[in-house]
């Protein structure tokens, strides 16, 4: 049977993160909250990148594409522009990575059964003024996981993991 575009673009979504899991994998021995410092810049600490592709992809599929929203109290804690040195409110890692594999279950359920008239529909992300069709809103979500993703490669090589 061939597969809707929503059921690829979901497909493309879930490999993301897979490669994803794979850093994450790879962090779970370190201090999530040790932040670096380049030139006077810090980097985003691992469990700020782990929150923050949490809130990604429940603004940029689930919410933005009207689809289930699950109560995540913390959520906007880590949203685009959030401070991203530790603070003693977040949520623990372990909550974090349950909350990141519940939101992306629903989504990948919800975006598979999408139907594919609604990909042309207008799209608008509430967090900037990009105007597009929803078709390329779930394009920006892959890329925009996948460039956190190798926030967390950098992260390995700065931690000194093995292999980076």
């Amino acid at each position: 049977m061939q597969k809707t575009e929503s059921q690829i673009l979901a497909e493309v979504l879930n490999q993301t993160r897979n490669i994803g899991k794979y850093y994450m994998g790879r962090l779970k021995t370190v201090d999530p909250l040790k932040e670096f410092e380049v030139d006077g810049k810090k980097f985003n600490c691992v469990q700020w990148v782990m929150s923050h592709i949490v809130w990604a992809e429940y603004m940029l599929i689930l919410q933005s594409l009207n689809g289930p929203q699950p109560d995540i109290p913390w959520l906007q804690k880590f949203d685009q522009g959030s401070n991203s040195s530790p603070q003693p409110d977040w949520p623990s890692l372990p909550e974090v990575y349950t909350t990141m594999q519940e939101v992306h279950d629903v989504a990948m359920s919800f975006l598979s059964a999408l139907d594919d008239k609604i990909l042309d529909e207008p799209y608008y992300l509430k967090v900037s003024d990009w105007h597009t069709d929803k078709r390329h809103a779930i394009m920006h979500a892959i890329r925009h996981e996948g460039m956190h993703i190798g926030h967390l490669s950098w992260l390995c090589k700065l931690h000194g993991i093995k292999g980076f």
